[in-house]
């Protein structure tokens, strides 16, 4: 499962031009809110971590959870047939321009760490970072 949260995808925007990754992602509509007010608590227990207990707030829109949700869509499609890979990529709940340009580099897992991770267009890092 971790091999595919590595991996992901993206597209050109103007000929011959990667979008910032600023332009790939929505604006945020419901920001995260460190008081976690909104916050639904969900508790897991056994495990390497013992008990834990999680804080999610599902209307939190920003770039890192809209880029959470496009990666754990395709994980939670490629994990049971890896070979699934970009036919989960195509059907990801993840901003058009990071399907094509997934498709534009060729595919695979290449393609997806060099479009969602390392920096590349639908890495939301790349934003954080700038």
């Amino acid at each position: 499962m971790l091999w595919f949260i590595v991996m992901l995808a993206c597209n050109t925007g103007e000929e011959g031009r990667l979008p910032a990754s600023g332009e790939v992602w929505e604006p945020t509509t419901v920001p995260f809110d460190p008081s976690c007010a909104r916050c639904e608590f969900i508790e897991v227990s056994g495990g390497h971590l013992g008990d834990v207990t999680f804080a999610l707030d599902p209307a939190v829109d920003d770039p890192i959870a809209q880029y959470e949700r496009c990666i754990f869509s395709i994980t939670r499609c490629a994990e049971p047939d890896p070979t699934q890979l970009d036919r989960c990529v195509t059907a990801a709940d993840c901003p058009q321009v990071c399907k094509d340009t997934y498709r534009d580099v060729g595919g695979g897992p290449e393609a997806l760490l060099e479009v969602f991770l390392d920096g590349g267009v639908c890495d939301v890092s790349a934003e954080e970072a700038s």
